[in-house]
């Protein structure tokens, strides 16, 4: 399992984190013992998925959940062979801060989100990176950040 600590703060120790693909709102939640307290909400189409918006609840803002949400949803759509359109500036930010993920972006549709001097790292084969590997038909992730 991924130690996810650093990016959480002392506060999140403590917490039972779920992220889950909701489908049918159309959005990835994250839940904080078993309380939805935010989500990365997306539109797909075949081959593609776009995230509009994300959202954490004010009183978990600064824990890094918001971070989580997306990196654990960008992986989800790797491992699903999905290409991003980073629509929300959130998840735009995140792959603009995390090179790893700009490969996710069609080539033709980075300069639409200030994306196209980015290079993406390769791991010395000629591959991209791929960080977090989770099964294609888990709906669901949870992440253990306990002691």
């Amino acid at each position: 399992m991924t130690d996810l600590r650093p990016a959480l703060s002392a506060r999140s120790d403590a917490m039972a984190l779920t992220i889950t693909d909701a489908p049918d709102r159309r959005r990835f939640e994250i839940a904080v013992d078993g309380v939805v307290v935010g989500f990365a909400q997306y539109r797909r189409r075949p081959g593609i998925i776009s995230f509009i918006h994300t959202e954490i609840d004010t009183s978990f803002e600064g824990e890094g959940l918001g971070t989580l949400l997306v990196k654990v949803a960008l992986d989800i759509a790797r491992a699903e062979g999905l290409a991003v359109l980073p629509y929300c500036p959130f998840v735009k930010d995140f792959i603009d801060r995390h090179r790893e993920y700009l490969d996710l972006v069609p080539v033709e549709r980075r300069a639409k989100f200030a994306l196209e001097d980015a290079v993406p790292p390769h791991t010395g084969d000629g591959r991209h990176r791929a960080l977090l590997r989770i099964p294609q038909q888990s709906g669901r992730v949870v992440v253990d950040i306990g002691g």
